[in-house]
């Protein structure tokens, strides 16, 4: 017997910014991440979609990245997950899920996400995948749970697959027996060559890697987390990334990878419950692309430090409200924000969530 059910919410936001960049740094309207875990009925089955400006993060290339009717508009139309979620009694438990879904990669903190605001490391991996991821629990006992996954993608943000090369996608997971310590390591790994999209907001892997040849140019991402609860009031998670890609031959744009490029950065963030209510969050993080080769950064390498602070009232508990300040400082050659003209930004926002 299967058993269907929908998660449906609306978020609502207001947003200012003073210098700000080219979505560097995004809200994204999805808060938490659904990620495949052992369940007593044996199917699940998820579809979510999403209207609204931060939906061009979330395209597939060759599927809602090829809508044409919202394609100059700044609100846009996306179909963030449609998947199955089966599980198998296989060793203490495994779930795999089949579809669309969002990244599994870099989700630092347990629902609600602390920040509306990601980081840089979000920033360079990729959004969401298609195709299957399978997670086992190896083991569960006094010297915590671990559990492994696995599985192979159309590579990032991707439906068409023009290289037809798969990605394959796994993680190490391990909780303490009392839940208070996390540590997840996780990376993928696939062809870059030719995997961008068509155009901005649509789809497709942000890195511009073609070879004149089809040569395999192969790509990582990789996330490191670790994240502890002090005491019921107070808990910290650090996180540390790096990726790269293989050079191409071709420069069809300025930033089109020619030689290896890497990227890499680490963050911190804390958070510190006032009351039932009423929490304060932090988070500093510093990040370098050696050459700019992320298309948002389009070529202007460097060092960028950022600080993150915000105010989360839980009015009920189905309305959230959440006060965000952000300043992010660029150092190195050329400028990354307001359209490359400041090396410096601030983000004000104001965020409303209803969960029904």
């Amino acid at each position: 017997m299967s058993t269907s059910w929908a998660s449906c919410y609306v978020a609502a936001g207001l947003a200012h910014r003073s210098r700000s960049g080219r979505g560097l740094a995004f809200t994204t309207v999805s808060d938490h991440f659904l990620v495949p875990r052992p369940n007593t009925s044996p199917s699940i089955s998820t579809s979510i979609a999403i209207y609204g400006q931060d939906v061009q993060f979330l395209k597939l290339s060759g599927l809602d990245g090829d809508f044409h009717f919202d394609r100059n508009k700044d609100l846009k139309l996306g179909v963030t997950q449609a998947y199955a979620d089966i599980y198998l009694p296989f060793l203490k438990g495994t779930s795999v899920m089949i579809g669309s879904f969002q990244t599994p990669l870099e989700n630092a903190f347990n629902p609600p996400n602390w920040f509306a605001t990601h980081t840089y490391g979000f920033q360079h991996g990729p959004a969401k995948h298609v195709g299957a991821l399978a997670q086992t629990r190896v083991a569960s006992g006094p010297a915590g749970h671990f559990s492994v996954d696995y599985g192979v993608v159309l590579g990032w943000n991707d439906w068409d697959n023009r290289n037809k090369n798969l990605d394959f996608i796994g993680g190490l997971r391990w909780r303490s027996a009392d839940m208070r310590t996390w540590v997840d390591l996780e990376a993928i790994y696939g062809n870059g060559e030719n995997d961008f999209g068509p155009a901005p907001g649509r789809g497709g892997s942000p890195y511009f890697a073609l070879s004149s040849t089809g040569k395999y140019l192969g790509r990582l991402s990789s996330f490191l987390t670790v994240s502890h609860s002090l005491s019921p009031k107070f808990q910290v998670a650090m996180e540390a990334s790096y990726g790269q890609q293989e050079a191409g031959d071709i420069a069809f744009v300025p930033w089109a990878i020619t030689r290896k490029a890497r990227w890499y950065g680490a963050n911190l963030g804390a958070r510190y419950s006032l009351s039932d209510k009423v929490s304060v969050n932090g988070r500093a993080e510093w990040f370098t692309d050696e050459q700019g080769a992320h298309a948002l950064w389009a070529g202007v390498r460097g060092d960028v430090y950022a600080a993150t602070g915000n105010v989360e009232y839980q009015l009920t508990p189905a309305i959230r409200l959440r006060a965000e300040a952000r300043y992010d400082i660029h150092d190195g050659p050329g400028r990354l924000f307001d359209n490359y003209s400041k090396d410096q930004q601030l983000t004000g926002l104001l965020n409303a969530f209803f969960l029904f």
